[in-house]
Formats: C-alpha cells, sequence, structure tokens
C-alpha cells in the first residue's frame, strides 16, 4: 500500500462517515507494520472494502435484500484479513 493511499484515509476519516466506513478507512490507514507493502494484505484489505461499499450502497438504495446479503458478505473478508494480519 502506497503512501498516498494512507494519507488520503487519514485524511477522509473525519469527513462525517459511518462508523463501518470509519473502521474501513482505519483499517487502510494502519496497516501493520508486517503488512504494509504485502500483496497478500493489499488483496484482503480490498475484499474488505468492497464489502464495506456493497452494504453502503445497498443501504443508500434502500434495498433490503441487497443490505441483508452485503451484511452476510462482511464477514468473509472481515475475518480472513484480521485472522492473518491482527
Amino acid at each position: 500500500m502506497t503512501q498516498i493511499k494512507i494519507a488520503a484515509a487519514r485524511a477522509a476519516s473525519s469527513a462525517g462517515l459511518s462508523p463501518l466506513q470509519r473502521r474501513d478507512l482505519e483499517v487502510a490507514a494502519h496497516p501493520p507494520a508486517n503488512a504494509a507493502e504485502s500483496q497478500e494484505f493489499a488483496a484482503a484489505l480490498q475484499a474488505f472494502q468492497s464489502s464495506v461499499a456493497a452494504l453502503q450502497a445497498a443501504a443508500g438504495a434502500g434495498d433490503a435484500a441487497a443490505a441483508k446479503q452485503a451484511v452476510n458478505g462482511l464477514k468473509g473478508p472481515y475475518v480472513k484479513l484480521f485472522l492473518k494480519f491482527g
């Protein structure tokens, strides 16, 4: 992950975001020391961020079925990211 992405995530963290979006940005802004340049971390983070974006889109559209599916889709990427990288 580049320093530019980290700086952008930190700058956006106070922009009136939901708790889930803030958590997403915190993870991106503060990767574990051993994962900052890891391709495996980047892929796991991307999957996590995609699951957060899917939930935000479903909620914003007011689509209850899509939101339920998106909530169920959060667990896998979150667990994989944090089991591997803490």
